[in-house]
């Protein structure tokens, strides 16, 4: 018997679905989960190790990102466990087939955020912090440092246990102004 740990991604969505659904394989592509209407035993090759495509859920990172998880499974017979290989879909034939047009795919257990086609492992144990920044002359003017902060945040800090991070915007302007 062979034991596949659980899979946690967090993905941020760029394509304005409504829904997202991640199809996704176990066994290096062998076999591949239904898609959305389609019945067991349809044209692709598969079996009962693998079920039906997941919708995503909502993901702590914000309104863009959803996300899957795939609990520790157990089941016999399989030559590759320790990996997932998976694309994205909306359900209406809308895909978002990962690098070079194949599939994203994972070598090893864990929490992911996946941005931009770039995964991240999410940090265990990371505290939640509070940012609290002025607007003028500190957080806006310099584009760069901005875009990498952003990303950090998305891929790191919402995701801090038991409860997220902050990100406080403020101001030293009157209500007036």
């Amino acid at each position: 018997e062979v034991r596949l740990q659980g899979f946690e991604v967090h993905y941020r969505c760029s394509r304005h679905w409504d829904t997202a659904y991640v199809h996704y394989s176990i066994d290096d592509g062998a076999t591949w989960s239904r898609k959305p209407g389609e019945e067991a035993g349809g044209t692709m090759k598969e079996d009962k190790r693998t079920g039906k495509d997941s919708e995503m859920g909502p993901s702590p990172a914000g309104p863009n990102w959803k996300t899957f998880s795939l609990p520790p499974l157990s089941f016999t017979k399989v030559r590759v466990a320790q990996n997932i290989s998976f694309v994205f879909h909306d359900g209406k034939g809308n895909w978002d087939s990962g690098p070079e047009g194949t599939y994203y795919r994972l070598e090893h257990h864990g929490r992911y955020a996946l941005k931009d086609g770039r995964f991240s492992l999410i940090s265990e144990g990371l505290s939640p912090v509070l940012v609290v920044t002025d607007l003028d002359g500190t957080y806006i003017g310099d584009e760069g440092a901005i875009a990498e902060l952003n990303d950090c945040w998305e891929r790191q800090c919402v995701y801090s246990r038991p409860h997220p991070s902050v990100f406080v915007y403020n101001t030293g302007r009157s209500w007036e102004s």
